[in-house]
């Protein structure tokens, strides 16, 4: 079975994530809110820079059970209280 992602990045709480997710983790309960599905491309190979394919935004609050998986594709969210571990494609954008 081949891996979705290339990178895994730990994300500090309260961030706006932005990127080309594969899938969340919260090793505590967290909500992520709001979230964009869809995918986002990195370069000229993929589409171009920051071209986003967003296939529907969320915004009622994500709840991530501790120790649970939210799977994507997801290109924007932000995370709640506490720390996520982000599984991704190309680089990360934090804020």
């Amino acid at each position: 079975m081949s891996l979705n992602w290339e990178s895994i990045t730990q994300v500090a709480a309260s961030k706006e994530i932005t990127g080309s997710i594969s899938r969340i983790y919260a090793s505590a309960a967290c909500t992520l809110n709001p979230t964009t599905f869809g995918k986002y491309k990195h370069g000229p190979n993929e589409g171009g820079s920051g071209v986003t394919h967003p296939t529907g935004e969320s915004t009622t609050s994500i709840a991530i059970p501790a120790g649970c998986y939210l799977e994507g594709p997801i290109w924007k969210t932000k995370t709640s209280a506490h720390v996520t571990v982000v599984y991704h494609n190309g680089p990360l954008i934090i804020k």
